[in-house]
């Protein structure tokens, strides 16, 4: 027994002998020395490519970033690999670090997703931490300090600042278990920040002649690098008219992402109509890589369409075939992930050019649609690591580019970025005017550290005749705790008038006055010109909302001429509580969730439905949902496409889907084209927006066209992922469906095109088939193999009523739970042609019929500020 005590005695001696050496030895190696931008660079960031411009500047070389800074310690602090994966109601928790004063604590990012640590008393703040860098901050003072990701706010750590600490380094690794987020009631100190990143490699020569010239670049306090003046190299010629896509040559053509700079999403084509439609099979498929939300452009015989990494793709609308491809590095190169809040809503066509958004470069670029080569870079429209985005379409009007920024969300951004529009100048990229679509003091001072929103992410329309521009505007921010922002919120959840030459902004009219639900004024604005009985033509805004409301505006004035519930609404003054808001309809993602589209008589909108729990956290300012699963059977929700008379408001007939919609409608020669997802089981994993991230099933989508006149369904096709939000295009006697809908259910990407045509112009692709670019391949569909299926194909995709009406009930959303929740009693408005639950209307509400239709909205507000012009 001695013996073998002895052994385990000497045993824990050399244990300890050796923990002390590497102990010594990690100190040795960890002590970072900043390089002369401030930053601490880590071997696993260098030569890493990030992508786009938005990175950080790296000018210490491998070899030097790890050597000994004196009198200073530093903790290490590592995010593991899916850190942010954890399952609902749990969240990866860091162990807490010990330091001295003055010592450097730096978190090592191997998880593929980008983080940060950012201090809830805000004495410090990475930034984003991308995957595969790092970041350091020194810190100051005594006492603990509670940080989260603001990305993943359910990511809490704690570091604890004591002189008894020695200097020695300690290496914090977090667990591989799920733990629950940890709470910290003491303050923090001051702490001085720095940050790594990787350099992005350029996607061309011309870019690395972008990068390279420092004149139009800047770098904010956190060392990251954005655009701050624009390159061109080439000068388009000034536009002596513009193209409105309802030319005559435009007739077969989609030359902008809603068809035409009035948004109608309306096309005169006549190949495909109500005669034929049940003969479309499949011509071509071709892949990219990354979801795809927008229509492709169809001009002539070619195509063009942009992806979520924002890659602008060229392709041969007969084959399929990839042209040309351009990558502005925005996806990382190493792990092909997308950062969190970049998107594309579309591109634009004009005159030989495509104009796109960035995303995350906050930028416009204009290609040449030959070649595919850069003309111009405009400048960044914000600092990106501020959180601002540029997805949305940019409007081509005269040599106007103008486009809209996001991110306007807390979660993922603390604080939010507050909404701007900007134009750029169509020949060289120069900016002309930005205007803030923030204003008032919730946004000035110590409030406007907080707060946010109001961006102008979806793109709008514009009257060529007047030369306004009419768009809508997101959510205040933070999204789910309104403490720091009193009402109103101006210029948030609104429809704005703004002269497109000047910026000014004419008026504007609130459709929800005050929002801690996220329910965005979003997804573009149409217009259309209404005949009143005394003969008098006038010009209306149509628009939409995520509450579920569809409206009209005098084009004018902003006055509302008429505003129909569409949605399912239920308990919708039960704010966001740290227990949870109850059962509450609908969601972020639902109500109005697309474009809408207009032929001149009738307006045609794609509706979601589904209740939620709403969380307030109790830290800072963010939140989450969590759905409702026994909300409605499928626990994915139901839909609706409804169509209305856009003179009187009046419901005309509404067609029930059994899932939500999520695809926005088409109107041509007589038919409405729109989509549906599948099931995807329940219950499944989900975002902090309550959207499916995992699930049980597959969820595919299903694109169907339906009769004009009668909501009657005469086609559908399965194309095995959702497809994407911003719907169909046509053009070139083929529908063309695009594939990816990630915001509202990332549990299957799509990313690809499919090509529908009739039997008299099936393509094959050719023999002398040229080999296709990495992350884009086409494959062609055989006519003769389709015809054989096509019986199969236009089989109803679910049973169940699959008839429109006016008259009877829309599934209903099942076992609604109206007695979970906290201080909210039951409500709902009306849809008369979606059974739903009911409840009292707050004090500005109307209930919307096919008799009577309300005026007015949450918070109706209609304002005018400068005169027209």
């Amino acid at each position: 027994m001695a013996s073998i005590l002895s052994r385990i005695i000497f045993g824990v001696g050399v244990a300890l002998a050796i923990s002390a050496l590497l102990s010594i030895y990690v100190t040795s190696i960890a002590q970072g020395q900043p390089n002369q931008n401030g930053n601490n660079n880590s071997p696993s960031s260098a030569g890493q490519n990030q992508g786009g411009s938005v990175q950080h500047q790296n000018t210490a070389s491998s070899s030097s970033a790890f050597q000994a800074s004196q009198g200073a310690g530093m903790s290490i602090i590592t995010i593991p690999q899916d850190a942010q994966a954890a399952p609902p109601g749990k969240a990866y928790v860091p162990d807490n670090a010990q330091v001295s004063p003055n010592s450097k604590v730096t978190w090592q990012n191997k998880d593929s997703v980008a983080h940060t640590a950012t201090a809830k008393d805000k004495s410090f703040d990475t930034g984003i931490v991308q995957a595969g860098a790092s970041a350091s901050v020194t810190i100051k003072g005594q006492g603990q300090i509670q940080y989260s990701c603001i990305i993943h706010p359910t990511m809490t750590g704690i570091i604890s600042v004591s002189n008894s600490i020695g200097s020695q380094s300690t290496e914090a690794q977090q667990g591989n278990s799920a733990q629950s987020p940890q709470q910290n009631n003491n303050g923090g100190k001051a702490a001085t920040t720095t940050s790594s990143s990787a350099t992005p490699q350029a996607s061309s020569a011309q870019e690395r002649q972008l990068q390279q010239n420092n004149n139009n670049q800047t770098t904010n306090a956190e060392g990251f690098t954005y655009r701050k003046a624009a390159s061109a190299f080439e000068v388009l010629p000034k536009s002596i008219s513009t193209d409105l896509g309802t030319e005559v040559h435009n007739k077969d053509n989609w030359v902008m992402t809603n068809h035409d700079i009035f948004g109608t999403r309306s096309s005169p084509q006549t190949t495909i109509g109500k005669d034929n439609v049940k003969e479309l099979s499949p011509k071509w498929i071709l892949n990219t890589g990354f979801p795809i939300e927008t229509p492709p452009l169809i001009v002539g015989e070619s195509g063009y369409v942009e992806n979520n990494a924002m890659q602008v793709i060229a392709f041969d609308v007969n084959t399929g075939l990839n042209k040309w491809v351009y990558d502005p590095g925005v996806a990382d190169k190493q792990t092909q992930t997308i950062p969190r809040g970049v998107f594309s809503h579309g591109i634009t066509y004009d005159k030989g050019a495509i104009f796109a958004p960035t995303g995350a470069n906050g930028t416009v670029v204009a290609l040449n649609a030959t070649s595919g080569k850069l003309i111009w870079q405009s400048a960044a429209i914000g600092d990106p690591s501020k959180g601002f985005r540029l997805p949305s379409p940019p409007i081509v009007w005269k040599d106007y580019v103008i486009v809209g920024s996001a991110l306007g969300d807390e979660p993922p951004f603390a604080p939010a970025a507050k909404g701007s529009i900007t134009a750029f100048n169509r020949t060289n990229g120069e900016r002309i005017w930005s205007v803030s679509t923030v204003t008032g003091k919730w946004v000035e001072g110590v409030n406007g550290t907080d707060n946010g929103g109001g961006t102008v992410w979806s793109g709008g329309s514009l009257d060529p005749a007047t030369g306004v521009l009419y768009v809508p505007t997101g959510n205040a921010a933070p999204d789910f705790n309104p403490s720091t922002r009193p009402p109103p919120n101006d210029y948030t959840n609104s429809i704005l008038a703004i002269n497109a030459t000047t910026g000014k902004i004419l008026w504007h009219t609130q459709t929800t006055r005050y929002n801690t639900h996220d329910w965005d004024t979003a997804w573009g604005t149409s217009l259309a010109n209404v005949t009143g009985s005394d003969g008098i033509t006038k010009k209306v805004v149509i628009g939409q909302n995520k509450l579920g409301e569809a409206f009209a505006l005098d084009a004018e004035s902003g006055n509302v001429l008429w505003n129909n519930t569409l949605g399912v609404k239920f308990r919708i003054d039960a704010d966001p509580q740290f227990l949870g808001s109850g059962t509450t309809w609908p969601g972020t993602q639902y109500g109005v969730e697309a474009y809408n589209a207009n032929d001149g008589n009738t307006t045609y909108f794609a509706v979601s439905n589904m209740g939620f729990n709403f969380f307030k956290d109790p830290h800072g300012t963010s939140g989450h949902l969590v759905p409702a699963f026994d909300a409605i059977k499928n626990g994915l929700g139901n839909g609706t496409v409804t169509a209305i008379d856009i003179k009187s408001g009046k419901i005309k007939w509404t067609f029930p889907t059994e899932f939500p919609t999520w695809a926005s409608p088409l109107v041509t020669n007589g038919l409405v084209f729109s989509g549906h997802v599948t099931d995807t089981g329940k219950p499944y994993e989900y975002n902090d927006f309550g959207a499916p991230s995992k699930t049980p099933l597959i969820s595919s989508g299903v694109i169907f066209a339906l009769d004009k006149d009668t909501g009657k369904k005469l086609w559908e096709f399965n194309v095995g992922a959702p497809v994407g939000i911003g719907g169909p295009s046509v053009g070139h006697g083929m529908l063309f469906v695009t594939t990816g809908s990630p915001s509202e259910i990332s549990s299957n990407m799509g990313g690809y095109i499919i090509a529908f045509g009739l039997p008299s112009n099936a393509t094959n692709i050719p023999q002398q088939q040229q080999q296709q670019p990495q992350n884009a391949t086409s494959t062609s569909l055989s006519s003769t193999s389709q015809a054989q299926n096509q019986t199969q194909s236009h089989q109803p995709y679910s049973q169940g009523n699959t008839t429109a009406t006016t008259t009877t009930a829309a599934t209903r959303p099942a076992n609604v739970n109206s007695n979970s929740g906290t201080n909210a009693t039951s409500t709902a408005t009306t849809n008369p042609a979606v059974s739903q639950p009911r409840s009292p209307p707050l004090d500005h509400s109307t209930t919307a019929s096919t008799s009577q239709v309300g005026r007015n909205f949450t918070g109706d507000r209609t304002t005018t500020i400068n005169p027209r012009g």
